[in-house]
């Protein structure tokens, strides 16, 4: 994967892999849909989450991969649709679990009534748009109810990041026909970010910073074999040395910002 510097809208590019549906059913299928669904059991973290906010209701998960999150707050006590434009992975997973409410469909134009939904999950969605997110957002805050929830996480650029743009150690980026044709995601400025949705008419009431292990592995190429290692592991003790690592360094090396907001 190639990374670049947009001087002129602030953000990092990275190319190589373009993110079309096609390249999405291979990558949940490798990573394996059926492992994905019964990981999804131990989620405890998005059902928390939602929680806070949100004690039951309906909720849209817009771009839902492989299921997983759709499948946890299922198990959460919400009722749950899952959207997502990867043909091949709605209808592997209709098969698999009918029971799922998963359909295909367009987070930038979707076929839901207005103020439908309590609750939006976009986990890793918004950056994958060359064309910007803003059709998205407009989408999100229509199908919400009002005071509506929706949990929002994207690449960031984080502290770390940022350094190593200053000392620039990524390549300026060019807008080149075969880079565009390849482009994969943005790595946004979360602050860019926060105000968008403000102007899209939502409160932002919180903002996280998550999985440090995995921007310093991809950003500093010493460490990466073994925090490879340490990210990849199913270890018990492994698994703690992770969650610890992640609280310790997302402050300054977080590779995703978590945005609450609520429609107002």
């Amino acid at each position: 994967m190639d990374v670049y510097f947009d001087i002129t809208n602030n953000r990092l590019v990275q190319t190589g892999v373009p993110a079309t549906s096609e390249f999405w059913d291979g990558h949940w299928r490798k990573g394996g849909i059926e492992n994905i669904l019964r990981n999804a059991k131990d989620n405890r973290f998005v059902v928390l989450l939602t929680k806070r906010y949100l004690k039951n209701g309906c909720i849209l998960e817009g771009g839902c991969g492989a299921g997983g999150k759709v499948y946890a707050l299922k198990l959460g006590g919400y009722r749950v649709i899952g959207i997502d434009f990867a043909r091949d992975t709605v209808q592997e997973l209709n098969n698999m679990m009918p029971e799922l409410d998963i359909r295909w469909g367009d987070v930038r134009d979707l076929s839901f009534s207005d103020g439908y939904f309590d609750g939006y999950w976009s986990f890793g969605v918004i950056e994958h748009f060359y064309d910007g997110y803003e059709s998205i957002v407009r989408e999100m805050h229509r199908v919400l109810k009002k005071g509506g929830f929706a949990f929002v996480a994207f690449p960031y650029i984080s502290p770390l990041r940022r350094l190593k743009i200053r000392l620039g150690l990524y390549p300026h980026w060019q807008e080149e026909e075969e880079g565009v044709d390849n482009f994969y995601q943005f790595v946004l400025d979360h602050k860019k970010v926060i105000a968008d949705f403000k102007q899209n008419g939502f409160l932002v009431l919180r903002t996280e910073f998550l999985d440090g292990i995995k921007c310093i592995k991809d950003e500093i190429g010493l460490f990466k074999p073994l925090l490879q290692h340490i990210y990849d592991s199913k270890s018990p003790c492994l698994k703690i040395l992770k969650c610890l690592f992640n609280k310790i360094c997302s402050c300054f090396a977080g590779h995703m910002a978590l945005l609450i907001v609520k429609k107002v």
